[in-house]
C-alpha cells in the first residue's frame, strides 16, 4: 500500500495542492515508520526463535527511499511560498537581507538538484522548474534588498536616495517589500548602492 501511495506522487504536479501533498507525505512517513517498527519487533521475535534468516520486508526501505525526493520537492515548494509571502508582504524594514539571500540560495540549490533528478517524471519536474524559476526571478532583487535593508541607513541617507531617484522612496514601518519593488529601483541601483555603502 505504501509503495502504491509513493508511486502516486510521481504524477502529482499541482502547486496549489502543495500543502495537501505535504500532509499526505507526512502521514505516509508516519505509516512507514510504524511498519519499520513492526518489522523490528518481528525480527527480534525471529531472533528469539532462532530463525536463521530474518524476514527483510524490502518494500519498507524502498518506499522510504522513493518518498524522499517528493518530500524535498513539496516541502521546499511550501517553504518558498510561505517565505515569499512573508518577505514581499511584510515590512521591508523588518527584513534581514543576508538571511533572505541565504534562504533563497538554499531553496534554489534544492530545486536545482531536483530538476536534474526528475528527468523522467514530467509532473514533479515541472513543479521543481517552476519554483526554481520563481526563486531566480526573486534573486534579481537581492542586491536592491541588501542596499535598502542596510541597518546603518539614517534619515539623511534616505533623503540622498530619494534625491538620486527623483521621488520619495523612504519606507514607513509598514511599507511592504512588494510596494518598494514596484518602484523599479533597479535602474538606480548603482547610485543607491553608493549611498548605502557610505552608511555601512
Amino acid at each position: 500500500k505504501a509503495v502504491v501511495v509513493t508511486v502516486a506522487f510521481r504524477t502529482k504536479d499541482r502547486l496549489t495542492e502543495a500543502n495537501t501533498y505535504v500532509e499526505q507525505l507526512k502521514e505516509l512517513g508516519e505509516r512507514l515508520a510504524a511498519y519499520a517498527k513492526e518489522r523490528d519487533t518481528i525480527n527480534r521475535e525471529e531472533e528469539l526463535l532462532e530463525v536463521p534468516e530474518p524476514t527483510q520486508y524490502p518494500q519498507i526501505a524502498e518506499s522510504m527511499l522513493m518518498k524522499e525526493p517528493f518530500d524535498k520537492l513539496w516541502n521546499t515548494a511550501v517553504r518558498f511560498q510561505e517565505k515569499y509571502d512573508a518577505w514581499t508582504k511584510g515590512p521591508i524594514l523588518g527584513l534581514n537581507a543576508e538571511e533572505v539571500a541565504e534562504e533563497v540560495g538554499n531553496l534554489w540549490r534544492v530545486m536545482y538538484k531536483l530538476v536534474r533528478s526528475f528527468g523522467d517524471l514530467p509532473g514533479p519536474m515541472r513543479v521543481a522548474t517552476t519554483v526554481k524559476n520563481r526563486l531566480e526571478k526573486f534573486k534579481v532583487h537581492l542586491p536592491l534588498l541588501a542596499t535598502l535593508c542596510n541597518p546603518g541607513l539614517r534619515p539623511r541617507h534616505w533623503t540622498a536616495m530619494c534625491e538620486a531617484v527623483g521621488y520619495d522612496i523612504t519606507p514607513t514601518e509598514e511599507t511592504p517589500l512588494c510596494e518598494t519593488l514596484s518602484y523599479g529601483l533597479e535602474k538606480h541601483l548603482e547610485q543607491l548602492e553608493e549611498i548605502s555603502g557610505v552608511a555601512s
